[in-house]
């Protein structure tokens, strides 16, 4: 537990200036998120994230950031819960932590 509290505050710490304001997608990799619209339960499935380490990171339109996820190696895919937010538009970002390449999705919250 100590260690993923260490790895969580290091990939703090180097995406602490990672604010894009733009959607561009710098891999080759398809992104897929579904249902989208959800009510909040999303899939992600994306093979960026079987090639080692990936922050996902979640923000609103204006910024704010949601959540900061470290994944490791994945199965090709990793459930999103965003039932504890309010409805409404969120970005979701995959970087990769080595390559800083990253990927770019619009999900929508809804009832």
């Amino acid at each position: 537990e100590q260690r993923e509290m260490r790895n969580q505050e290091l990939i703090r710490r180097r995406y602490s200036y990672f604010y894009p304001t733009s959607c561009v997608d710098s891999s080759d990799k398809p992104l897929k998120v579904y249902p989208n619209p959800s009510d909040g339960r999303f899939i992600v499935e994306s093979a960026l994230a079987n090639e080692g380490s990936v922050l996902m990171r979640i923000m609103t339109p204006n910024g704010m950031v949601v959540s900061d996820t470290h994944l490791e190696r994945l199965n090709g895919f990793v459930q999103v819960d965003l039932t504890g937010q309010p409805e409404g538009v969120y970005i979701l970002y995959l970087i990769k932590a080595d390559s800083g390449k990253s990927q770019v999705v619009k999900v929508v919250k809804a009832l």
